[in-house]
């Protein structure tokens, strides 16, 4: 997190000079949402009408990483995204794609969610 989130990081600043006002939370957030939409074929995954305001900023936030799915499979995914948080696979693909293209390391998910850091570049 420290080469992303640093007093002289871009994304920082950015944060800093224009968007102070909301929570870093919403922050990142509404930026993850922004890659999503970017990085979907003609922006077909734009989730501004479904973003939800008012996360709270925490410096820590124990045991959330044992709520995601273990990096084995389409079975843990399924488990975790569709079943238990009611997620379509197209919505799951596209977390997890997030996750491929900036890695999780920071979000309780230590990796990638493919096999190879050559199958994420």
């Amino acid at each position: 997190l420290e080469t992303i989130w640093c007093p002289t990081c871009e994304l920082t600043l950015l944060y800093e000079e224009t968007y102070s006002h909301i929570s870093r939370a919403d922050f990142w957030v509404a930026s993850a949402n922004a890659v999503i939409r970017q990085t979907s074929v003609d922006n077909a995954l734009d989730l501004r009408d479904t973003f939800l305001w008012g996360r709270k900023d925490v410096d820590s936030c124990e045991g959330s990483g044992d709520r995601l799915p273990k990096a084995t499979g389409c079975d843990e995914t399924e488990e975790v995204f569709l079943r238990r948080m009611g997620l379509e696979w197209r919505d799951a693909v596209a977390l997890m794609g997030a996750h491929t293209l900036g890695r999780g390391d920071f979000s309780g998910h230590n990796g990638n969610w493919v096999g190879t850091d050559e199958d994420a570049q």
